[in-house]
């Protein structure tokens, strides 16, 4: 018999490492596929694998990763090394100076293979099998909260990180409880099952939750934190603390600083073009008299007509009050995106005015869904948060959105995109539109959002304890490779 020892040390926790090997899932249908057949046990924190058969030795080595590695990034192809009797063992533990060592002995018959060839060929695999560990224990553990078109676009995002390992996902809908994560973003199946218990959650010990329902739970935020999970959040009721709810604020401070965990808001609007772009524009100015910034988006492409004509209130009679919940939540979202730009550039802020108009069409605009926009209904709507010193403007967000140009308003409505003037000792007009990326539109739109926080995720796992704004963290770059 022929005995191959590896040995490695890594810093975390033998218990976490140990997790780490468990949750690279049952590797028995790969026994199956290679025509083996598999004895498994467990013991503490040890592993031990019998194989009855001659399968590759390569394939053998990889066992415990052929979930997560093999089959996602397929293994060049190697000589087939016929193994008789081969038994392996996986120990982890506790090391004196701190982190874990795992230790790997595995014996076998080189079957026609030289001694020589068969050692370093074991050897060989077996420093690939440790450095693959090592991969996976520096990934952060991550749950996605939420699967509609932000959360699913951000679980395709998560599940082909090379710096995240997707470990849980929670769904609201009774529907989706059970179902597989890759199944419900489009994906190959990930073995990650959707849940509905928020206990079973905080049981995974995740490293961080993206957090993108249609409302919140300040209860399961709570707990979820002072659990020590961090929360990187699509949700504008959480960007800037200062402008927060005071009592939300306080008792989310309150489970951060008891868990000694951060949760962070972020998306693209608001997020990156009321937050990450200005600041950068404004790098090049010394006086800065406003920062307007306009979106544009034509709502027929990316909403339903149910959306449209039932919900967004579009194809109604104008009426002389606009809508005073659409007006109350964009101003909560965009006041604490603008206050940030403000703290960070030293403007004094007296005041945020939220202000709403409608136009109606001209003639008859066909819905591509079906349906119509009648002449005199609503047609487009305005939406303006003002941040102001005195009687002035010095930034200001405005929303324009339409089912058609032909309006009885003189509104300059571009195509889908921001423009972002800047007004002062260096001007700058920026435009930004979306070229068409061959997803669905709203798919398309979606991953603008979630994209952006799944890119913070490092950044907030390593942030101090708190709510963080961007100003707290370091620039945040994308890991795509």
């Amino acid at each position: 018999m022929l005995e191959v020892i590896g040995s490695r040390h890594y810093a975390v926790d033998a218990q976490r490492a140990w997790e780490t090997l468990s949750n690279w899932g049952d590797v028995r249908w790969i026994a199956v596929a290679v025509g083996v057949d598999l004895e498994q046990t467990d013991e503490g924190l040890c592993r031990r694998y019998h194989v009855i058969g001659t399968p590759p030795l390569d394939e053998i080595l990889l066992l415990a990763d052929a979930q997560h590695m093999s089959l996602r990034y397929r293994i060049p192809p190697v000589p087939v090394m016929p193994l008789e009797d081969f038994v392996g063992e996986i120990h982890v533990q506790e090391t004196s100076k701190g982190g874990c060592r795992v230790d790997w002995r595995c014996s076998f018959n080189a079957g026609e293979l030289s001694e020589e060839k068969a050692l370093a060929k074991a050897n060989g695999n077996l420093d690939y099998l440790l450095d693959c560990l090592g991969n996976h224990l520096e990934k952060l553990r991550v749950v996605q909260w939420a699967s509609g078109n932000v959360g699913a676009s951000s679980l395709r995002a998560v599940i082909d990180h090379p710096a995240l390992q997707l470990v849980g996902l929670h769904a609201h809908s009774e529907a989706k409880e059970g179902c597989d994560a890759g199944v419900l973003c489009g994906m190959a199946p990930t073995g990650v099952l959707a849940t509905r218990d928020l206990e079973s959650v905080i049981a995974l010990r995740p490293d961080c939750v993206l957090y993108m329902p249609e409302g919140y739970d300040a209860d399961a935020l709570c707990r979820m934190l002072e659990a020590g999970i961090n929360v990187v959040t699509t949700r504008g009721e959480f960007f800037n603390p200062v402008r927060m709810n005071r009592e939300l604020r306080e008792r989310i401070e309150a489970a951060c600083q008891s868990g000694g965990s951060s949760l962070y808001a972020t998306g693209v609007s608001p997020g990156f073009i009321t937050e990450a772009l200005p600041l950068a524009l404004a790098t090049v100015a010394r006086r800065l008299d406003c920062i307007t910034i306009d979106e544009y988006a034509y709502i027929p492409e990316s909403c339903s007509t149910q959306m449209i004509l039932e919900v967004m209130g579009y194809g109604r009679e104008p009426t002389a009050e606009f809508d005073p919940h659409l007006l109350a939540h964009m101003a909560q979202c965009f006041e604490q995106s603008l206050g940030t730009v403000s703290d960070a550039l030293g403007i004094p802020i007296e005041s945020v005015v939220a202000s709403g108009e409608t136009a109606v069409a001209r003639k008859r605009t066909n819905l591509p869904q079906g349906g119509a926009i009648e002449p005199g209904t609503v047609a487009a709507q305005r939406i303006t948060v003002a941040a102001r010193l005195g009687n002035r403007d010095v930034l200001r967000f405005r929303a324009n959105w339409y089912c058609s140009t032909e309006i009885d308003r003189d509104w300059a409505l571009e195509k889908d995109g921001w423009r972002v003037l800047v007004e002062g000792d260096a001007p700058l007009d920026v435009r930004i539109g979306f070229p068409r990326s061959g997803q669905p539109i709203a798919e398309q739109m979606a991953g603008y959002t979630a994209h952006r926080a799944v890119n913070a995720v490092s950044a907030v796992c390593a942030a101090a304890p708190g709510i963080c704004t961007i100003l707290d963290l370091p620039r945040v770059a994308p890991r795509l490779g």
